[in-house]
């Protein structure tokens, strides 16, 4: 019984600290910054502490007109399928698939887009390539699918992106790419982060295997967030702001934002 009391411990500081994040999310409508802060104290937390936690998180969602059971579905995605048995995943991948039935279950709401277009977009619009790497047979990539169409930091995040989701037989080739996709080796789900220009952005798990392996809703967040900061700095975004004359600082896309509701203000006055 101690096991099992220690595993529900696990499960239960595992949910709070994505109960917190997605909380956090929802209220701020997407200002989505580094997990370390809130991943600092879980070591510490008691069975109170977290019972605690729970209370003020729901009365926070209370007034903030948020439904509970939303939050919690998010958190219980966070933690994985693992726990489903065999008819329960097989109904999940259903209403996945029914759900999402484009991006063959991977959120319809985010912009997939072919690897062989991402490249023209990322340098049209001077943003950093996401690449998931996926297999439909793959029991891992089934299990991550679920945070990708059930956790709205990931989705906010994707906006951040030119966002490449390859299945199958449309893995990019070591014949066409090299290593690029495959530094340490060919594992499914893998995800890469790179700039405009195709430079892979040292972004991985910091393992010794299974480095572009991000298992769970906050690890992936947390991945590309960082991937953005990593962007945001490299010579190749840096180089291309100054061909262009736009602001580091602010970035093509909110440049051509702000001039275009300029233009609708002049129009507005004439």
């Amino acid at each position: 019984w101690l096991k099992t009391l220690a595993l529900v411990c696990v499960v239960c500081v595992c949910g709070l600290a994505m109960l917190r994040y997605l909380l956090f999310g929802l209220l701020t409508a997407g200002a989505v910054g580094n997990l370390d802060d809130e991943l600092d104290d879980l070591d510490s937390y008691t069975p109170a502490d977290i019972a605690k936690e729970a209370d003020q998180l729901r009365q926070m969602a209370k007034d903030a007109g948020i439904e509970v059971d939303d939050i919690v579905g998010g958190a219980g995605a966070a933690l994985g399928a693992g726990g489903l048995t065999a008819e329960e995943r097989e109904r999940n991948d259903e209403v996945l698939l029914e759900m999402h039935p484009e991006s063959h279950g991977w959120n319809d709401k985010i912009k997939w887009v072919k690897l062989n277009q991402a490249g023209k977009i990322a340098k049209a619009k001077l943003k950093p390539v996401m690449v998931v790497i996926s297999q439909d047979g793959c029991s891992a990539c089934k299990t991550v699918r679920d945070f990708w169409s059930s956790t709205l930091e990931i989705e906010l995040l994707s906006k951040k992106f030119v966002m490449v989701l390859t299945r199958n037989d449309e893995e990019p080739t070591e014949k066409v790419w090299g290593k690029k996709f495959q530094p340490d080796g060919r594992y499914f789900p893998r995800m890469f982060f790179l700039t405009h220009r195709a430079k892979v952005l040292p972004i991985t798990t910091g393992k010794d295997k299974y480095q572009h392996y991000f298992s769970n809703a906050i690890a992936i967040a947390d991945a590309m967030q960082r991937a953005e900061d990593a962007y945001l700095e490299h010579s190749d975004y840096l180089e291309a702001c100054k061909e262009l004359g736009v602001d580091p600082e602010i970035g093509i896309e909110e440049e051509e934002e702000a001039a275009e509701m300029d233009s609708q203000q002049s129009k507005e006055e004439l």
